[in-house]
């Protein structure tokens, strides 16, 4: 073993690479005593490079002791494992040690579990909020969901949440921009009351905070929290007043290459989906001037979540709304942008009013049509599968059969591959409707297996 154990950063950081073919090796050789050679051999080893060796190392000893602890009886990773990073968390000395240890709380508090975390961890995070050096306490803010969700909901309430409330008041800026980090994970765990009051103010308070790196913080966690709030009977006014902030640009300069921006627009159906569609006038102006921004990186979100929007608004606010904003998108100059949309184009028809859906099948057809696109197209055959139900029986015969043929002969192999696979789900579709149009649409499959070209054939 005290082979294992130099002295230089360097070749301990080569023997860490080691550490899996170890494993694997002491596994093989003797599976009867992996385990006692895993306690004697390679714990010592890893808690030596914890406890003394540069930060470097440290943590990914740390990475690889969570892999070691995971291959333990349950009652021996107290014994050998717990102890070893209670006693960095005890180190005065040595600061890295102290945050290595709340680094490995946070990843191994699932094997430990609610007894030892309430007995030992918790109460190590609530001592190490208060230590002396800056860079501890922000470790302990960035761990403590791990812990919150493994505790009862009593300990979780008189203990955790009352030292995370403290926190965000910490004098320190990046232990308040990492409580900002983290409040999404921790709100999710926090009861309803919790987060339309303590947890709201802490958001209100720390959007005027005094630091530029907080405040950002602040308007980037503003729309999932309110997403998270959906629950909730009442939804501060204060929360949304500054939510619509976030695509002005005087809020956004704050922030480099449109970040606040950007989060707003990310966020966007999470905020809907809370407020419903009786609120939708309190962000519909936010939501068209997010999509018109010149900025492709916050188009591309309004873009992706164009059917979800959809899906909370319903068919007439659809047609009459996101529909206009659906053939923008189509024309969009960016790649990413027209991708977004093309992917989830089932989805959104679906939403649409079904006495209109017609129209865009037209749609369908200008997009197949589009030679130099072959991305577009591929991602039209993909959704066959669900268009042949969006549509009746009839529908799907006469214009969706025709347009997955049409792939299926597509110059770019990718377009055929994935249109040939869904031609099974309009065989479905088609059976028990009509006997005729079955027929039909089996004739034509049959008509490529003796097609001159070879790829006619594959299909």
């Amino acid at each position: 073993m005290m082979q294992l154990l130099p002295r230089d950063a360097d070749i301990r950081w080569a023997l860490l690479g080691q550490i899996k073919a170890i494993c694997n090796f002491l596994h093989d050789e003797s599976p009867e005593t992996y385990q006692q050679n895993l306690k004697e051999i390679l714990i010592p080893v890893l808690s030596e490079y914890l406890k003394n060796s540069p930060i470097d190392v440290k943590e990914l000893a740390g990475e690889l002791m969570a892999k070691v602890t995971a291959e333990l009886a349950g009652e021996d990773r107290g014994d050998n494992v717990l102890t070893v990073v209670l006693e960095m968390a005890h180190d005065q000395v040595n600061e890295d040690n102290r945050v290595v240890a709340l680094q490995l709380f946070g990843k191994l508090s699932n094997f430990f579990g609610k007894d030892l975390c309430e007995q030992f961890i918790a109460l190590e995070f609530v001592s190490l909020g208060d230590d002396h050096v800056i860079r501890v306490r922000k470790e302990c803010v960035a761990n403590l969901e791990s812990i919150t969700r493994l505790v009862s909901t009593k300990f979780r309430n008189e203990r955790l949440f009352p030292f995370f409330l403290r926190k965000s008041e910490d004098e320190a800026p990046v232990v308040r921009k990492a409580c900002l980090d983290n409040l999404y994970k921790m709100s999710l765990l926090a009861d309803i009351s919790l987060r339309q009051k303590e947890l709201t103010e802490i958001v209100l308070r720390l959007l005027k905070d005094g630091n530029d790196l907080v405040r950002i913080a602040a308007f980037k966690c503003l729309g999932p929290f309110i997403a998270c709030l959906r629950d909730a009977k009442h939804i501060n006014d204060g929360l949304l007043e500054y939510y619509v902030k976030m695509a002005k640009s005087k809020v956004n300069k704050q922030a480099g290459e449109n970040e606040i921006m950007f989060a707003c627009a990310f966020s966007l159906p999470g905020v809907l989906r809370t407020l419903g569609t009786s609120r939708w006038g309190v962000i519909k102006k936010t939501y068209h001037k997010l999509a018109k921004s010149p900025d492709r990186k916050v188009r591309k979100p309004i873009a992706c979540s164009l059917h979800e929007v959809a899906r909370i608004l319903g068919p007439e606010r659809t047609e009459k709304e996101l529909y206009p904003l659906l053939m923008k998108f189509l024309d969009d100059e960016s790649e990413e942008i027209r991708y977004g949309v093309v992917a989830h184009v089932a989805d959104f028809m679906l939403q649409f009013p079904e006495a209109h859906r017609e129209r865009l099948l037209d749609l369908l057809l200008e997009l197949k049509k589009e030679q130099t696109r072959w991305r577009e197209r591929e991602l039209i055959a993909s959704q066959i599968d669900r268009l042949a139900y969006i549509f009746d029986s009839e529908r799907t015969f006469a214009f969706i059969v025709p347009i997955c043929f049409s792939l299926c002969s597509d110059v770019v192999a990718f377009v055929r591959n994935e249109a040939a696979a869904k031609i099974f789900a309009l065989v479905l579709r088609l059976s028990g409707h009509s006997p005729e149009k079955l027929n039909v649409l089996l004739e034509n499959i049959k008509h490529y297996a003796t097609q001159n070209k070879f790829f006619h054939r594959q299909v």
